[in-house]
């Protein structure tokens, strides 16, 4: 774990900001395992079309949402969908952030808003790591 946090500090981080990229069958695959993860689908999905909007993408076109963060908020929703003990916070979210009935117009993105939060704490626990190390 720590080795891969390390590869996401130095070469992911904002400093070395890696971009989606259209051009990588990879990034777009992660994409996909994100998406059957959350719907249950099995099918490929296509890579521009309205259905990113029901997992949280604000467009027809993810790219556009990881344009700050590139792929380390990519990875990061990939390793909350991966992990076994956090794919049932990812499924109750999801789920909860596309029930109509509830009062907050705001959920809908709130799968993403996770993400966030979780880079924000990553940032801050690895420069402390490093910070203390030093």
């Amino acid at each position: 774990l720590f080795v891969c946090l390390f590869v996401c500090w130095f070469v992911l981080s904002p400093c070395h900001p890696a971009p989606f990229d259209n051009n990588n069958p990879l990034h777009f695959r992660v994409l996909q395992t994100i998406y059957k993860k959350l719907t249950g689908n099995i099918i490929d999905c296509p890579r521009f079309g309205s259905h990113w909007q029901s997992i949280g993408f604000q467009g027809t076109d993810p790219a556009t949402d990881l344009r700050a963060t590139g792929l380390l908020s990519l990875l990061h929703m990939l390793h909350l969908v991966e992990t076994p003990d956090l794919l049932p916070l990812a499924l109750n979210v999801f789920k909860l952030s596309n029930d109509e009935e509830q009062v907050c117009a705001y959920l809908k993105n709130v799968f993403l808003e996770l993400i966030n939060l979780k880079l924000i704490c990553l940032s801050i626990h690895m420069h402390a790591d490093i910070k203390y190390a030093s």
